[in-house]
């Protein structure tokens, strides 16, 4: 690949930027930036690995700019980090003798039964977090998932911090994008040890990824569940969709 090229620079720090957003406030963005990854030269095998690069500045920078506006979550993320790895490592073991399409269209179908969940009133959901073994198996659940069918976790991840551990909207996100951190930087160091990362593309993609995770946690924050709700919406509409439909 050129990166000398201008547009090339360009490509990634703004897609970067649009993608980090979208990944702070619900989820999708890897949908983006792989793509833009091998249209700039990136080799389709080695993208996934350099794209972990911006997932994990963007999570980080998330974490930071969710942090300025008061809402912190780490002890609710580290909560769960170990059910949702576990249960990412056992999925992934696994990806190569079960068949992803029965994974995508059951969880395509989960998603859009979530749907309804988002419009429930704030005061339905939980002032404690909840954490029981029940909780923790859903985290796992969804850890799995990911691991199967190989996809970004931010929506899974919303969708259980949501209608299982009874999080609102803001209070998911922050938790969301600290198990995203942790759990995309030791991504990396797996993808990196073997070889599987462009760091030159990588950190261009970072740089913009970073400014649009800590830009739109400072904004979804301050703006609450009513102009979340649409947002998560419709991500989730559109990979419940691409599932079924496209992949």
């Amino acid at each position: 690949m050129n990166l000398t090229a201008p547009e090339h620079w360009l490509t990634l720090l703004v897609g970067g930027a649009l993608a980090g957003a979208l990944n702070t406030l619900a989820g999708g963005g890897s949908f983006l930036t792989v793509p833009l990854l091998i249209f700039v030269g990136v080799p389709a095998g080695i993208a996934n690995g350099t794209n972990r690069i911006g997932v994990a500045a963007q999570s980080a920078a998330a974490v930071a700019g969710f942090g300025r506006e008061g809402v912190r979550e780490l002890t609710v993320a580290l909560r769960f980090l170990p059910a949702t790895l576990a249960g990412t490592l056992l999925g992934a073991s696994l990806a190569t003798r079960v068949p992803d399409e029965w994974f995508q269209f059951g969880f395509a179908l989960l998603m859009l039964a979530f749907l309804p969940l988002l419009w429930r009133p704030s005061a339905q959901f939980e002032r404690r977090t909840r954490t029981g073994a029940s909780v923790q198996l859903s985290f796992a659940a969804m850890g799995f998932y990911g691991g199967v069918v190989q996809a970004g976790l931010g929506i899974p991840l919303l969708m259980a911090l949501v209608a299982v551990a009874g999080l609102d909207l803001v209070r998911a996100n922050a938790a969301k994008v600290a198990i995203n951190t942790v759990q995309q930087s030791l991504a990396l160091a797996v993808f990196a040890g073997s070889g599987q990362v462009w760091w030159i593309p990588g950190l261009a993609l970072a740089a913009g990824s970073a400014v649009g995770g800590y830009v739109a946690s400072r904004f979804g924050a301050r703006r609450g569940e009513r102009f979340l709700r649409p947002v998560v919406a419709l991500a989730v509409l559109a990979m419940a969709l691409r599932l079924l439909f496209v992949l």
